[in-house]
């Protein structure tokens, strides 16, 4: 009697185990997270955590991302993969969102290239972080509904409203043109960024799979659920791995940091949102001279790579995906320097001179040329890292790196403490052209075409030259924009 008893007592107290409670958050969009609790994504995880005690609560999405990063919300609804620096999101998307677009009277604001963004009085509803995909040089102004917005446009108090094209009314849309901002992008239910969120995301994605297998998915989307993209998850996924330097990519959750990473960074989140159908592993590179240890493993590519001889021989690479103007050299002190350096004479004739340069890195077949016929003694080579290249700059451990005036801005900005000297350098490109490259295996050749695809329509968004262009010294903006124009339309 006491052993039967003791059983059910167990049963009955690993039963509360598991209800877990639950506390679910969302930004409120009718029909999907109502305020009561109902709407397609809520209604979405009731059927996922059936065994689980499930709380909702809808408000301002920056106030739902700062508590699930603080844990005091179990699962967010409703994010984009940059969305949150902490959270663990799972394999599977719960939607796929329209584009962000701007919103503009054609009769009144001129809009004929991305870059005119950037000299416009934008606006956006608060909590929509769209400052990470714009360059508007004026203060942004955060709204509370799209209403308002409509009556700022109408009066002249902004020159644009960024949000997405299904608010437009039938009417608004005869009166207002737009322009592609942000590409379609998957949401996500995000979760806790620990080992209970790990679960949770596991669960997500198999009863996902389950939920379209019998067709609720498809039921509970109805004349949506094309447009979800929800009907062509591939389960199994190709694997991918990635090499790179870039700290956003490796960084937990593949987040987006602003300024402290490559600009190329958000181009490739927004490229690798739309391969769904791969799963990738992002590793660190310290010396790119390494990446020909890797030609016989058929599915590793590698991040933002100029085009070389030997490079060609050994990997395929897509179309450019990132602009940089030309390389120029910064020293710590001033050199005796007329016009442009010219590196070999220059060395020669300053032999107690030193050269920082990451490990395996080209500059081109030019400019490696002159750095051969340096001695060896002057040339330091250093880990890939960028902010470390320039650290040991500032620390004296050498006395010149040559870099991108963009990355430079990024890794070194301008201030009276850290102030560098700039020379332009003879034989360097006015600009030159970062690729994705993969080996020459059928794996890595499917790859870069699918990858092609994702970054042409990627192209049409000012977020592709946005992400480029705000990294870019003012100084140097008419020219990248020149060059910009030239190269990718």
């Amino acid at each position: 009697m006491y052993k039967k008893t003791a059983i059910i007592l167990t049963l009955l107290l690993s039963h509360i185990t598991l209800a877990q409670q639950l506390i679910i958050g969302a930004d409120e969009w009718e029909g999907y997270t109502n305020k009561d609790g109902t709407g397609i994504y809520f209604e979405l995880l009731k059927k996922i955590f059936p065994q689980h005690e499930l709380h909702f609560k809808t408000a301002p999405l920056d106030k739902i991302i700062s508590e699930l990063e603080e844990n005091t919300l179990s699962i967010a609804v409703g994010l984009y993969k940059d969305d949150a620096k902490k959270a663990m999101f799972p394999q599977w998307f719960i939607d796929t969102e329209y584009p962000v677009v701007a919103i503009y009277n054609k009769k009144k604001t001129n809009i004929s290239h991305f870059s005119d963004l950037s000299n416009l009085k934008l606006s956006w509803i608060k909590g929509y972080h769209f400052e990470r995909y714009i360059s508007s040089s004026e203060k942004n102004t955060l709204l509370n509904n799209i209403d308002i917005a409509f009556e700022h446009l109408a009066n002249n108090k902004i020159d644009a409203f960024l949000d997405y094209p299904y608010n437009l009314t039938e009417e608004e849309n005869k009166i207002y043109s737009t322009i592609e901002v942000v590409p379609t992008r998957h949401l996500y239910a995000a979760f806790q960024h620990n080992k209970n969120g790990q679960k949770l995301a596991k669960q997500f994605d198999e009863q996902m799979a389950k939920l379209r297998t019998d067709g609720t998915l498809q039921a509970m989307y109805n004349d949506e659920y094309s447009h979800t993209e929800l009907a062509t998850v591939k389960i199994k996924k190709k694997k991918i791995k990635i090499f790179t330097n870039s700290v956003s990519l490796l960084a937990p959750n593949n987040q987006i940091y602003s300024l402290s990473d490559s600009k190329v960074a958000q181009s490739l989140h927004f490229v690798f949102d739309r391969l769904d159908d791969y799963q990738f592993e992002f590793q660190m590179i310290e010396d790119i001279s390494k990446i020909y240890l890797y030609t016989n493993e058929d599915n590793t590519c590698f991040t933002d790579l100029i085009i070389t001889p030997e490079r060609q021989e050994h990997f395929v690479a897509s179309n450019p995906l990132s602009l940089f103007l030309g390389l120029r050299l910064y020293s710590n002190q001033a050199l005796n320097i007329e016009g442009q350096a010219k590196l070999d004479q220059f060395f020669r004739a300053n032999p107690n001179l030193q050269l920082g340069s990451a490990k395996g890195r080209s500059y081109g077949q030019v400019i490696d040329e002159k750095l051969e016929s340096i001695h060896r003694q002057q040339l330091i080579q250093s880990p890939v890292s960028l902010p470390t290249l320039f650290k040991q700059l500032k620390k004296q451990r050498f006395d010149m790196v040559i870099e991108y005036p963009s990355l430079k801005q990024v890794y070194s900005p301008n201030n009276s403490a850290n102030q560098l000297f700039s020379y332009d350098i003879d034989g360097a490109d006015n600009y030159v052209l970062g690729h994705m490259m993969c080996n020459k295996g059928e794996l890595g050749e499917q790859f870069i075409q699918r990858f092609n695809k994702a970054l042409d329509e990627l192209k049409r968004s000012a977020s592709f030259f946005n992400a480029q262009y705000k990294r870019i010294p003012v100084e140097s903006r008419q020219e990248f924009t020149s060059y910009f124009k030239k190269i990718f339309h």
